[in-house]
């Protein structure tokens, strides 16, 4: 069976490709299935998953931007809580469907704007922090390494 081990090594990749081959299956078949939508819902798999990653992604983004520019000094803590979990959780979705790697550059832009929103999300206008930079200022290494934290920032 062709991709067999497919589906344990890179489970989006498997159903991106699954997609792909019952569409083309579709033009040639006169099998009364639903080919369109049982393709969709493959891909709708794989888009769980890119969804999945943005979002885990954002939430690593806010915590790092917090613990680098916020004077709070209290809730420090379970931000480095969050970080840790959110990368704990990524580490393991990369592991499943290691093509969701390359994705990480592509949602970087956005994953970092929502997270730079919702950093400051509260704050008055005067305690917003003007020096957050607009583009992010981490690698992907840095933001998923389990041991790299930002030092604060003198903002």
């Amino acid at each position: 069976m062709p991709d067999a081990g497919l589906y344990d090594r890179d489970f989006a990749l498997w159903a991106e490709t699954q997609a792909g081959r019952l569409r083309e299956a579709a033009r040639t078949s006169n099998l009364p299935i639903d080919w369109e939508n049982l393709a969709a819902e493959l891909e709708g798999l794989s888009n769980s998953q890119q969804a999945e990653l943005g979002s885990r992604l954002t939430t690593i983004l806010e915590h790092l931007l917090k613990l680098r520019h916020s004077s709070a000094q209290l809730p420090r803590r379970g931000w480095r809580v969050t970080v840790v979990t959110q990368r704990h959780d990524l580490a393991r979705l990369l592991r499943l469907s290691p093509s969701l790697r390359r994705r990480l550059s592509e949602q970087l832009p956005e994953a970092y704007e929502a997270a730079r929103q919702r950093a400051q999300t509260g704050k008055p206008p005067g305690e917003r922090w003007s020096r957050v930079p607009e583009t992010c200022p981490f690698a992907v290494e840095q933001i998923l390494d389990p041991n790299w934290f930002p030092a604060r920032s003198s903002v």
